[in-house]
């Protein structure tokens, strides 16, 4: 899985890792909601295009940058599908899925040999089997730390803010960091702090594109008479699907809808 040609480390990738982060968590909702695939359907299908891509790079004879980027993108999408199934299908704790994959992440990290560590192109890490399974760990770890810190922090319009404010804070640290400490001590450890703080932020824009939705149906459970309406959003917020939302049509009465489970990812 080692790819020919690589990017340097600067501001041109860290750019393209953003753009990655956010574009793979709109083709991790491509394969379930156009495609109609399950999660493990959709996952089984990334695998094929992550397999078809490092094909690619083997067999050509001078490899190219652009299936480095085909393969950050495939992987982005699939850390959301796993984070999708961790939390939306089964069910598990935000804090135990995030304790395990740091974990995992870290002993990932631990196990590579010391001459694997040794960055080939800048700082990169070198673009190995477990380079790429390192960064499908830190997407699902960023992605889940997106979704679950705008869930704790109630209600929702008040939680995606401070979870975009808070991403975009731990983005700049580092990267203030990473220049002011040299090479040798920011190398690996700094470059996967990153990944995971960016693949964070890369999913607020996610979560704002249902997000001013949900403050206009806060707003008319507040002007409702009826108390039933503050039930059923309560009730929506600690659904099975963390994103779980009220769906309706505000009436003279107040809101009359019903709840409609929506993907982990979404607010």
């Amino acid at each position: 899985m080692n790819f020919k040609i690589v990017p340097t480390t600067g501001p041109r990738y860290w750019v393209s890792i953003a753009i990655a982060s956010i574009c793979g968590a709109n083709m991790g909702d491509f394969t379930p909601d156009v495609l109609k695939l399950s999660d493990l359907g959709g996952l089984l299908m990334l695998a094929l295009m992550f397999a078809i891509i490092v094909l690619g790079n083997q067999w050509s004879k001078r490899g190219h940058e652009a299936l480095y980027w085909l393969a950050i993108l495939v992987i982005r999408a699939a850390a959301t599908n796993l984070a999708d199934l961790a939390i939306g299908r089964l069910h598990l704790n935000y804090i135990t899925v995030s304790s395990c994959l740091a974990a995992l992440l870290v002993a990932i990290l631990t196990l590579r040999r010391t001459s694997s560590l040794e960055p080939v192109v800048g700082d990169l890490p070198r673009v190995s089997g477990r380079y790429w399974l390192a960064m499908l760990t830190a997407g699902t770890l960023g992605t889940l730390w997106g979704d679950g810190i705008g869930h704790v922090i109630r209600p929702i319009t008040v939680g995606v803010p401070i979870s975009a404010m808070i991403a975009t804070g731990a983005v700049t640290l580092i990267f203030i960091l990473r220049t002011r400490l040299d090479r040798a001590s920011a190398g690996t450890a700094s470059y996967w702090a990153a990944i995971v703080a960016i693949r964070t932020w890369g999913y607020q824009p996610r979560r704002y594109r249902g997000f001013p939705s949900v403050a206009i149906r806060e707003h008319a459970c507040e002007r409702s008479a009826a108390g039933g309406c503050s039930d059923r959003l309560a009730h929506a917020e600690q659904s099975p699907y963390p994103g779980g939302h009220l769906v309706g049509s505000e009436t003279g009465s107040g809101v009359q809808g019903k709840i409609t489970p929506v993907r982990a990812h979404d607010p």
